[in-house]
Formats: C-alpha cells, sequence, structure tokens
C-alpha cells in the first residue's frame, strides 16, 4: 500500500509508555553481574572484610604486634563452651592442687631459705587431667597458671587465640588482610599503568616498533622469576613495598599482550580513521578512543591478577623473602602456624580459611565481570 501525500503530512501519536529507554553498555553489564549471585556475594564479603582492614585500628580488640607472656599459644576461648563439665572441674581441681602445693612449698622455707622437703606433702599432688577430644585436646600443654587465666577468661577475649608470642591472632589476622590487599592492589595498579600503555603504543604503531617491543616483552618472559626477586631485593633492600612496585614492572608483560590484541583488531575501525581525518592527535587516539574500548579485559585481568598477588605474597613470606616481622600478613600468619602446626592448630586454620575465602571470591568476581563484560556471552 502507498501513502498519499495527505497521509505523509499527518502526524503520528505515540504512546510514551511504549516507547522503551535505552541502557549503557555499563548498565548492560551490571545488571548481568547481579545475576551472578556467588559474584555479588563475593564483592560484599571482600568489601567487607576491606573496610575492616582500613578501620582495623578502631575494631581490633589489642595491638597485632605486642603479645602478653601469660596468653602464650591459647587456644580460642570459645573452645571451652564445647569441653564436658566433668573436664572443666578436674582442671579446676588440678590447677588448686598445684596452687596450694606451690603455697605450702614456700611456707616449708626456713630462716636459712632452704626447703624442708619432710614436711611437704607430696602425696597429695594432682595429676594434669587430658583431653581426649579435639577442644579438649587444645589445652594439654597449658601450665597451672596459664590453664587457671585461660579457663577464667570471658568467651570474648581472643576470640581466635593466641599464637607462641601471647599475640591476638585476631587483631593480626584483620591487619594481615590490610597489608595483603595492599600488597596486592600495588601490584595490580602499577601493571596496568604500565601494561596497558605499553601495549597500547605497541599495537597501534604496528611494524618494526611493535617488533622491537615486543621482542623486549619475549625476554622478560624468559628470565627466571626467582631471579627478578633477588635482584630486587638486591636494588630495594628488604623494603617489602618497593620489592611489590618492583613485582608490578613484571606482572605487566601479559597484560600488554592481552591489550595489544585488542588494540591491534580495532585501530582500523571506522571511529578511528574519522579520528585521524579530523587531526587528532595520536596520543588521544590512543588513551582516549582505543584504550577505554579495551577496558573489559583490562578489568577482567585486574580482578584475577589480584588473587595471584595474593598467593605470591604468601609463597614469599613462607620461605623468608616476603613481609618480615613485626609487620604482619596473611603468607607470614600462614608461615608461623605453619611451623607449629604439629603442636597448635588455630594459629594456621584462621588465617588459612580467611586466605582461601578472599581467593574464592577474587576469582569469582573475576569469572562474573568476565560473563557480564563479553558481548559474547548471554
Amino acid at each position: 500500500m502507498v501513502s498519499s501525500p495527505k497521509d505523509l503530512g499527518k502526524k503520528v501519536s505515540i504512546d510514551e509508555s511504549q516507547i522503551e529507554e535505552g541502557t549503557s553498555l555499563f548498565a548492560d553489564s551490571m545488571r548481568k553481574f547481579r545475576k551472578n549471585k556467588m559474584a555479588v556475594i563475593s564483592c560484599i564479603l571482600i568489601i567487607c572484610l576491606f573496610l575492616a582492614s582500613i578501620f582495623a585500628k578502631f575494631i581490633t580488640p589489642y595491638s597485632y604486634e605486642e603479645g602478653t607472656i601469660e596468653a602464650q599459644n591459647f587456644p580460642p576461648t570459645w573452645y571451652k563452651v564445647f569441653m564436658s563439665d566433668e573436664h572443666k572441674e578436674n582442671l579446676n581441681k588440678w590447677v588448686n592442687s598445684a596452687s596450694s602445693e606451690e603455697v605450702d612449698l614456700f611456707a616449708n622455707i626456713g630462716d636459712s631459705g632452704e626447703i624442708n622437703l619432710e614436711n611437704l606433702a607430696q602425696e597429695t599432688s594432682i595429676e594434669q587431667p587430658l583431653g581426649k577430644g579435639f577442644f579438649a585436646r587444645s589445652i594439654n600443654h597449658l601450665q597451672p597458671d596459664a590453664a587457671e587465666i585461660y579457663l577464667g577468661m570471658s568467651n570474648s577475649k581472643h576470640i581466635l587465640g593466641t599464637d607462641e608470642l601471647g599475640q591476638d591472632i585476631l587483631s593480626r589476622l584483620i591487619y594481615g588482610i590490610r597489608l595483603s590487599l595492599f600488597l596486592a592492589l600495588t601490584v595490580t595498579i602499577v601493571s596496568l599503568i604500565v601494561g596497558v600503555s605499553y601495549g597500547s603504543i605497541a599495537g597501534y604503531s604496528g611494524g618494526l616498533t611493535d617488533q622491537l617491543m615486543m621482542r623486549f616483552v619475549d625476554f622478560l618472559f624468559g628470565v627466571p622469576f626467582i631471579f627478578l626477586i633477588i635482584l630486587l631485593m638486591v636494588l630495594f633492600g628488604r623494603h617489602v613495598f618497593l620489592i611489590f612496585v618492583g613485582l608490578g614492572l613484571v606482572y605487566w608483560i601479559v597484560l600488554a599482550r592481552i591489550v595489544r590484541g585488542q588494540i591491534l583488531s580495532i585501530k582500523e575501525k571506522e571511529f578511528v580513521m574519522a579520528a585521524k581525518s579530523n587531526g587528532v592527535s595520536e596520543f588521544k587516539i590512543i588513551f582516549k578512543h582505543l584504550v577505554p574500548n579495551v577496558v573489559g579485559p583490562v578489568i577482567i585481568f585486574a580482578t584475577l591478577l589480584v588473587p595471584q598477588i595474593m598467593l605470591l605474597e604468601a609463597f614469599l613470606s613462607f620461605i623468608g623473602l616476603g613481609v618480615t616481622p613485626p609487620d604482619v600478613s596473611l603468607g607470614i600468619m600462614i608461615s608461623d602456624g605453619a611451623s607449629v602446626l604439629s603442636s597448635y592448630s588455630w594459629p594456621i586454620i584462621f588465617p588459612g580459611i580467611v586466605f582461601s575465602l578472599m581467593i574464592f571470591c577474587m576469582n569469582f568476581i573475576g569469572d562474573g565481570l568476565r560473563d557480564a563484560l563479553d558481548p559474547k556471552l548471554k
């Protein structure tokens, strides 16, 4: 049916309620991301841990670098809830017996300062009751004085126990999260700045410039990692922050290859040709037109790099090349816990759980962002 000239001049009324408002790429990606429940839950957990580490000074019950001699190797105080009443009663009898023997010892010291062994009632001593369950065994190592303090302690104190120096594990754990996240973010930010700049310049330039720049990347790939760590320690000493800045200057090589490949695929697009015809400088073309179009893979790489750096920090601290006391990180806490694992389990259980949880969360967030930002995936 052909419209007449009269019909062409008529105004067509459209119901505004039937018009669908368009959404931006970012809004569309966030909508997809929110549908991934594991990624959202992981994001909430990471934010909570991040906020707790920032305000660690205000929420930690104890100092992370000062311990108490009387509270060495205390298990979590809530372990007492799972101990039988009979075992607690036997422990109290043992503690009271040891205290009375100590009193008798001082009472039988003569004027000469010598102990009158004949007057000591050795037969009244009670043997230490040893627990058999998981929670009861955790205090078998405590001496009478320490056991008396532990049994009389509130369940709200040292809820994750103490280490061999009497330091509160919960306080050290919160500060350890802060340092581990700080080091991981430092490496990630440095890698993003260097990798995106290097890869985009190489991909846009092409030709001999691209070949020379990528051969340098291939050379860095061939250098042994441990050699780089030792070289950074020679250059910066044992300053952990400078070492991880140096690691950021090494980890960019993977991102540079990713960005270069993305730039090569879009640098001949129409919007780039239009920018060239309008006299836009190459710097603006690279960083204003090309780089924003590869932000998806960059964000995914960043979220997946953070857990890698956290694992690296834990490894370096475990072998003695990372964080050194009195500073504390998750890696050094796991290392300290592993050294006493045959005797005490809690110094490694709780840092290990938190560390594994953070690694899982960051991986879930990276997978969620990958699915949300990849236009090929529904």
